[in-house]
């Protein structure tokens, strides 16, 4: 049924074109812009400072991902629920909106892209070094203050690597 329809929509709308552009943008000659997707990404590729914020984006995100992939198996036997476990994850979730927000808005103003980068290396470290004191104790409040830290530590890293990416690599 939807390959019909797509099919339908290929062909019944592929009629004309506009007399004139939608914008200035779409005059560019598209050749000035990029080189093409694969030459592209080997010029990506060859940039060493794109490889590593990519590297370093890679652990970060890892961190946040793989806590959140065995958060249940590893609470559990310091004492944690389901309903605690899952608390958790909304509020890393919720503190990590807050912290990727306030970050975005720090680098807007002031373009320091390198020390947000550096300062959540740093920070993300720190959290899991003190995650393991946090969880140990068993309460609720050590668990919130590990949402807290890690909100704010670990998924900012997402605006500030693509935000330095874009930075590094921005005729592409």
């Amino acid at each position: 049924m939807i390959t019909i329809v797509c099919a339908y929509f290929f062909i019944a709308y592929r009629t004309s074109r506009p007399p004139t552009p939608p914008s200035q943008t779409a005059t560019r000659n598209h050749a000035s812009i990029t080189q093409g997707m694969c030459n592209d990404l080997k010029i990506l590729m060859q940039n060493k400072n794109y490889i590593l914020i990519f590297f370093i984006f890679s652990l970060v995100y890892s961190l946040y991902a793989g806590v959140g992939f065995v958060i249940n198996p590893l609470l559990i036997p310091f004492g944690y629920n389901e309903v605690a476990i899952s608390l958790i994850g909304m509020l890393v979730v919720f503190f990590g909106t807050i912290g990727a927000i306030s970050t975005g808005i720090f680098l807007d103003r002031t373009h320091k892209y390198l020390f947000a980068l550096k300062t959540i290396c740093f920070a993300a470290t720190i959290t899991m070094l003190l995650a393991i004191y946090l969880f140990n104790t068993g309460t609720y409040w050590g668990a919130v203050l590990f949402c807290l830290f890690a909100g704010f530590s670990i998924v900012p890293i997402m605006p500030v690597s693509f935000s330095l990416a874009t930075e590094s690599t921005h005729p592409l």
